[in-house]
C-alpha cells in the first residue's frame, strides 16, 4: 500500500488555508482492507507535524481532533473500512489550519502513517513554510435580498516578503442564533501592486454562484482596478485623483453581473457612478465608463451605497452626510437603474456636527422606503455622541423625517477614531454599528452604555455587518489574518 501527501504549494501566508490532499493506493496483486481516510471512528491515518512550537513533533488524527471528551482518546472499537482493489485508491483531504492552528512563522514538515492488519504505509514527508504577513486592509461581500444566501466573502490585502497580495476567505454562518461563523478556504488570489489598498467585493442582489459572476477589486492611488472572475487582467479606471473617495460597498445587480462603484470627487462636491462591464461569452468587456454624475449641494463628508432587490428593480441608492448652516444633513440619492434622472432628497438634524470617519448606514425596506443613520455629535467638541436617523418614504411625494437618539458622553480628552452604522441583512431593522475611540475602547450603537475592547484590532475603515440577530465586525490578527467576529 502506498500513502501519499500533497500540498498545492510550499509557501503559505499566515492565516491562509493549507489544503492537504491524501491518497492511499493498492500497489499489490489482491484486494486489501483499509480504513477510510477521514472518519472519526478510525485511529488512522496518524499525522506528525514538526515545526515551530512542535520541535519534537505533534501527533494527531481525525479522531483525536474531533474528540471532545475529557482525558485521552480511547482506541476505536468499530472502525470504518473499505476494500481497495489492486490499482485502486482511497482519497481524502483536510485543511491543516482547521485541525492544528499554526501561529508561528517558519518551516514545517507533515507526515502520515497507517498501521493496519498486517500492513504499514508511511508517506514521504512534505514541507512548507508559513510566512508572516501584515494586513493592508479588508472588505466584505454579501448577497443581500436573496432567499438562500451563499457564504460571505472576505477579501484582504497582505504585505509579505514577496510583495503585496490579494486574497479571499469564505465565511459561513455556523450558528446564526448564537452569532457563530466558520472561516474556510483562505487563499491568495494574485499579486498586486505595492501601493494597492481598499480591497473590495461587490454586494449583490442575487447569488453570484448561479452564473459564476463575481469581481475582486482594489485601488492603487488614483487608479481603480476590478478583476472579473475567470479573467487574468483587471480592468482599470482613472479616478482623477488619489484623494477621490470610494463609496462602500461596490454593487452588482442581476442579471448583468456588472460592477457599479460610486465615487466622490476630491472635494466631495461631485458623485460619480462608474460602471465595469462583466465580459460576455469569449469576448472582452468594454472599457469602464462614468455612467452618471451629479453635483452635490454641499461637500459630502461621508457616504454609503445600497442596492434594492431584483423585485425592486435593483435600485441603486447612496446616502450622503454633510453639514449646512450649523445642521447635520442626511441626503438620499436615488439613482434607480440608471435609466432616468436621479432623485435627491434631504433631511436635517439641527445643531448637529459630523464626526471624522463616521460612515452612515443605509437600508432599503420591503416597500421601497429607505432609512439612513449616522453617528454624530451634538456639540462642536465631538463629545456628546448621538445617532441621527432619517426615514425616506418610497412615495416620491413623501416628506423625509429625521430624529436623533443620544448615545454617550465622552470624558475630557476622549475622541472618536472611527464609527460605522449598518442595517440588517435582510433588513432594514433597527440601526446597529460600532464606535471606536482613540484609546481603543469601543461602543455598540445598540447598547452604548457598555464599553468593551475588541479581541483584535479592527480592519480600517470599520466594517461591521448586521446578519440575522448578530452584529459582526472585520478584525485583523497577525496569525489569523482578517476574520469576522461577532459582538456579543
Amino acid at each position: 500500500m502506498k500513502l501519499e501527501l500533497q500540498l498545492p504549494k510550499d509557501r503559505f501566508l499566515a492565516g491562509e488555508s493549507i489544503d492537504v490532499d491524501l491518497r492511499l493506493t493498492n500497489t499489490g496483486p489482491s484486494s486489501v482492507e483499509a480504513p477510510l481516510l477521514k472518519d472519526e471512528a478510525n485511529d488512522f491515518p496518524v499525522y506528525t507535524l514538526t515545526g515551530p512550537g512542535f520541535p519534537q513533533g505533534e501527533t494527531f488524527s481525525y479522531r483525536s481532533v474531533k474528540w471532545k471528551e475529557p482525558g485521552s482518546v480511547p482506541p476505536a472499537t468499530s472502525p470504518m473500512v473499505r476494500s481497495v482493489r489492486p490499482g485502486s485508491s482511497l482519497a481524502g483531504g483536510f485543511r491543516l489550519q482547521e485541525w492544528k492552528p499554526l501561529d508561528q512563522p517558519g518551516r514545517y514538515t507533515l507526515q502520515a502513517r497507517i498501521e493496519w492488519k498486517g500492513w504499514t504505509a508511511s508517506s514521504d514527508p512534505v514541507s512548507f513554510t508559513l510566512e508572516p504577513a501584515a494586513s493592508m486592509g479588508a472588505g466584505l461581500g454579501v448577497d443581500a435580498g436573496v432567499a438562500r444566501r451563499g457564504p460571505l466573502r472576505l477579501v484582504w490585502l497582505t504585505q509579505a516578503a514577496e510583495g503585496r497580495a490579494l486574497g479571499q476567505t469564505l465565511v459561513y454562518e455556523k450558528r446564526p442564533d448564537l452569532g457563530e461563523v466558520k472561516h474556510s478556504g483562505a487563499q491568495t488570489l494574485r499579486q498586486v501592486g505595492p501601493r494597492a489598498t481598499e480591497p473590495f467585493i461587490p454586494w449583490a442582489n442575487f447569488d453570484p454562484a448561479e452564473g459564476l459572476w463575481g469581481w475582486h477589486g482594489w485601488r492603487e492611488e488614483g487608479t481603480l482596478l476590478a478583476l472579473p472572475i475567470g479573467a487574468e487582467t483587471p480592468q482599470s479606471f482613472d479616478l482623477g485623483s488619489p484623494a477621490a473617495r470610494l463609496v462602500r460597498p461596490a454593487l452588482m445587480a442581476a442579471p448583468s453581473g456588472d460592477l457599479d462603484q460610486f465615487v466622490l470627487s476630491e472635494d466631495g462636491r461631485e458623485l460619480r457612478w462608474v460602471r465595469f462591464s462583466f465580459p460576455s461569452g469569449e469576448g472582452t468587456a468594454s472599457a469602464p465608463t462614468v455612467r452618471w454624475k451629479h453635483v452635490l449641494p454641499a461637500p459630502a463628508l461621508a457616504a454609503r451605497a445600497a442596492l434594492g432587490t431584483v423585485a425592486q428593480g435593483g435600485s441603486r441608492r447612496v446616502a450622503l452626510v454633510s453639514e449646512e448652516g450649523g445642521a447635520l444633513v442626511l441626503h438620499l440619492v436615488d439613482v434607480g437603474d440608471g435609466s432616468g434622472p436621479a432623485r435627491v432628497r434631504s433631511a436635517r438634524v439641527p445643531q448637529g456636527h459630523a464626526l471624522r470617519a463616521s460612515e452612515p448606514g443605509i437600508g432599503i425596506d420591503d416597500q421601497g422606503g429607505t432609512r439612513v443613520a449616522v453617528v454624530f455629535s451634538t456639540d462642536a467638541a465631538g463629545t456628546r455622541l448621538a445617532l441621527a436617523e432619517a426615514v425616506f418614504p418610497s412615495d416620491a411625494g413623501g416628506v423625509p423625517t429625521a430624529g436623533e437618539t443620544p448615545l454617550a458622553s465622552l470624558d475630557k480628552g476622549e475622541r472618536v477614531a472611527e464609527a460605522a452604522v449598518v442595517y440588517g441583512v435582510p433588513g432594514p431593522q433597527a440601526p446597529h454599528g460600532l464606535v471606536l475611540l482613540e484609546g481603543g475602547d469601543a461602543l455598540s450603537v445598540a447598547s452604548p452604555e457598555r464599553r468593551f475592547r475588541l479581541p483584535s484590532p479592527p480592519a480600517l475603515p470599520l466594517t461591521p455587518l448586521r446578519l440575522n440577530t448578530t452584529t459582526y465586525v472585520v478584525l485583523v490578527d497577525p496569525q489569523k489574518g482578517a476574520f469576522l467576529e461577532g459582538l456579543h
